[in-house]
């Protein structure tokens, strides 16, 4: 159940006074918001904002028509930082004054433990872009590529953590982890969980703050010490690191989004993947998150922690035994129709799960060639040929292109709401080489021939 607005607006002043107890120039302005409401919550408070220091500057900023789409998304985060500077008697005296927004949806988050873990979270990337100092038009904004916003995440995350360890809240870093495990391994719309690798530090924060902790704590403000600890143990984490977690990640999110649970997830990792360093957070994960990953050997479907020939081997295994038994049934029963029904089926199939023996294309193809020859009875030949047309048609469709759509579908999926048949028939048309795909789903989409 989600937290009420009261619990949310109490944790984010305590984050603004803790943050500006160490930069007292800058003022975190967190506009807190429902699912859907973003844009309704920043208007009630776009008045009052307009006449803080810095505060129109902000106002213009966020109404700038590329801005302004951030008005219409639902993920927390931090925005941007306004500059003003006040100068005093003859130009001396000058003061400076910076507003950071930031958005809170409290919709999203189910305890106060997390909801605290992403609110200093985002503080971080505030108070990052407050250290740059790279002023434009009385803006100052993150610079970050994409490759940097993923080391930046970790460093958020580190920084999270260790405030809040450092302000007694001994359980922060394990149940941020677990907050970042749990995203990573169900299906949640709107959450890249590859952008945030912080479960990899893991084990270095916790010897970090097993061995060394005294020296921080010694001093006093817990905002600037997390902050050096963040920035100490973020540099011992590269490209490398980002790419490992990467590796987990992709494939995890695949089979959560394709509807396995934790267990088999972590079991695929563990087992049939051939990468050490994959074997290796799955195996950490399933530690730190107390989930015992089931024995998976083999599975009867596709498995992104396998290689590509395995899949493709079950891939071909499967077509070739759904077209053999299909085509019995036609020649037992005299009706090519069932090929259709069964195209349909598959469609679906895609569209809900996994493109492991995907042959829609191909069976409506050996059923246009039955259809087209048949008056009375099913003869052998026309088998044959119905065959020869299956055989040419899944040939067209390598095991990598249909991989290549699923995942397509996946990335769609996970930015978006549950899609349907037209969405994957939209997705299909994009590119000419799932034309077969596009195709496929149109022809069965709305034929007389199916059945409900």
């Amino acid at each position: 159940m989600p937290i009420n607005h009261n619990i949310a607006k109490h944790i984010c002043n305590v984050v603004r006074r803790q943050v500006q107890s160490a930069y007292p120039d800058l003022y975190l302005e967190f506009i807190l918001h429902e699912e859907g409401k973003r844009s309704d919550a920043f208007e009630k408070e776009e008045k009052r904002i307009s006449e803080l220091p810095a505060g129109s500057y902000m106002i213009d900023y966020v109404q700038n028509a590329d801005i302004c789409k951030i008005l219409k998304k639902n993920n927390s985060c931090f925005v941007a930082i306004s500059s003003h500077t006040t100068h005093g008697f003859m130009g001396f005296f000058k003061n400076n004054n910076y507003i950071a927004l930031c958005f809170i949806n409290y919709d999203q988050f189910d305890s106060e433990d997390h909801l605290r873990n992403q609110v200093f979270h985002i503080a971080w990337h505030a108070i990052d872009t407050y250290q740059s100092n790279i002023i434009k038009d009385n803006i100052l904004k993150s610079t970050a590529t994409k490759k940097q916003i993923y080391h930046n995440n970790l460093m958020a995350d580190i920084f999270s953590a260790s405030v809040q360890l450092l302000q007694g809240r001994k359980d922060a870093m394990l149940s941020l982890a677990r907050q970042r495990i749990n995203e990573t391994l169900t299906p949640k719309t709107g959450v890249f969980t590859e952008k945030f690798p912080y479960p990899v530090c893991l084990d270095t924060l916790g010897f970090m703050f097993d061995n060394n902790i005294d020296q921080y704590k010694n001093s006093k403000n817990p905002v600037i010490n997390a902050l050096n600890i963040a920035d100490k143990i973020g540099k011992t984490f590269g490209d490398a690191t980002i790419k490992q977690w990467n590796s987990f990640c992709f494939p995890a999110q695949e089979m959560a989004w394709s509807g396995y649970s934790p267990n088999i997830i972590l079991g695929a990792a563990l087992y049939t993947s051939e990468s050490p360093y994959v074997q290796s957070i799955a195996d950490l994960i399933a530690d730190r998150a107390d989930i015992k990953p089931e024995t998976v050997t083999y599975l009867q479907d596709y498995n992104p922690f396998a290689d590509n020939q395995t899949n493709e081997n079950l891939h071909k295994k499967q077509c070739e035994e759904l077209i053999c038994s299909l085509l019995g049934k036609v020649k037992e029963n005299g009706d090519y129709k069932i090929l259709i029904e069964i195209a349909k089926k598959q469609n679906n199939y895609l569209l809900e799960k996994s493109p492991m023996g995907w042959c829609a294309a191909a069976l409506i193809a050996a059923a246009n060639v039955i259809k087209e020859n048949t008056e009375d009875k099913i003869t052998s030949d026309i088998l044959s040929q119905a065959r020869k047309a299956f055989d040419d048609e899944a040939a067209s469709l390598p095991w990598g292109t249909l991989a290549n759509f699923s995942r397509i579908k996946f990335q769609y999926m996970r930015s978006n709401a549950a899609p349907n048949i037209s969405d994957i028939a939209l997705i299909a048309s994009s590119r000419d080489e799932y034309l077969s795909i596009y195709r496929a789903i149109s022809a069965v989409q709305d034929s007389p021939d199916i059945t409900s």
